[in-house]
């Protein structure tokens, strides 16, 4: 009697076993069928798509230009005095904030211009420079660090120009041919440095003084502009370097008015560009020799 219940007991545990084990086969069939899926469906984590940068500007910017006998120190500082065309120039920039508001305006307008930039900002803003000369702008050279370029050595201003020319190489794909010096103050050395290099140095002969804060007003901005534009010239303003919020508001009043002058808004490529057509007196000639 103990033999035959003892014999009833092991064949239920053995049931148990095998429904547990059956039990535990399914489970297992299904985890695997799992991982199976898991590991061939691709799990990858969406990456927005950054918007395509142009590998090609809208249009053509460096326009060949008249050559500048860099060997007598030639300064460009105004365009044919035949010609009804006026340049704007934007110094030191890029800037974060007042440089999209510009190229804003000048879309709106349809006007294209020159920013000669710092080396610096384009390090720390090249999308901006981007977006100038994808918008058909023309980009030159500002030096590095905006230095009095007259009180450094040759090396030094050699390396500030070169810099800058590499940083906007990387940036836009060209280097720049242009190039204006920090404040204007330039000698025959600075010249020569430019010119080994293969810049044409550029000035101005309208300055609006934007720069100048808080003297010039919104109303004295427009009136240096009206007062000293004529036939090629090369006006001053800053898309960066300070409070640039008088030049936002009084460039689209500056082009409205230079256009009913009958004048044609160009870049500095365009202006030195036609001057193969005619008029002179566009350059400064230093002729304190180079040491």
């Amino acid at each position: 009697m103990l033999v035959s219940r003892s014999i009833k007991g092991e064949r239920r545990a053995m049931k148990k076993l095998i429904l547990v084990t059956l039990v535990l086969i399914i489970a297992l069939g299904a985890w695997g069928s799992v991982i199976i899926t898991y590991a061939t469906t691709p799990h990858t984590i969406p990456v927005p798509t950054p918007a395509p940068i142009p590998t090609q500007p809208s249009q053509s910017k460096e326009l060949p230009v008249t050559p500048v006998d860099s060997a007598k120190g030639n300064i460009v500082y105004h365009g044919s005095s035949s010609l009804p065309e006026v340049a704007l120039t934007f110094d030191d920039g890029p800037s974060l904030y007042y440089t999209p508001q510009v190229l804003t305006i000048l879309h709106q307008y349809g006007v294209h211009a020159t920013f000669f930039t710092i080396g610096e900002n384009v390090r720390l803003y090249p999308e901006l420079v981007q977006q100038e000369y994808y918008a058909g702008h023309v980009i030159g050279n500002h030096s590095w660090d905006h230095p009095y370029l007259t009180q450094r050595s040759a090396a030094s201003v050699y390396s500030e120009l070169s810099r800058t020319g590499d940083m906007i190489q990387q940036t836009i794909g060209i280097r720049p041919t242009l190039f204006r010096p920090p404040y204007g103050a330039i000698n025959a050395q600075v010249e020569f440095q430019a010119s080994r290099l293969g810049l044409i140095s550029v000035v101005w002969n309208v300055d609006t003084r934007d720069w100048d804060q808080p003297r010039s007003t919104e109303s004295v901005i427009i009136n240096n502009v009206l007062k000293g534009v004529s036939n090629g010239s090369i006006v001053l303003m800053h898309d960066a370097g300070g409070n640039r919020s008088r030049t936002i508001a009084t460039l689209p009043k500056i082009i409205v008015a230079l256009r009913q002058r009958g004048y044609q808004l160009v870049t500095i490529s365009q202006l030195l560009s036609d001057m193969q057509t005619g008029g002179t007196g566009y350059m400064h000639v230093l002729t304190k020799d180079v040491a």
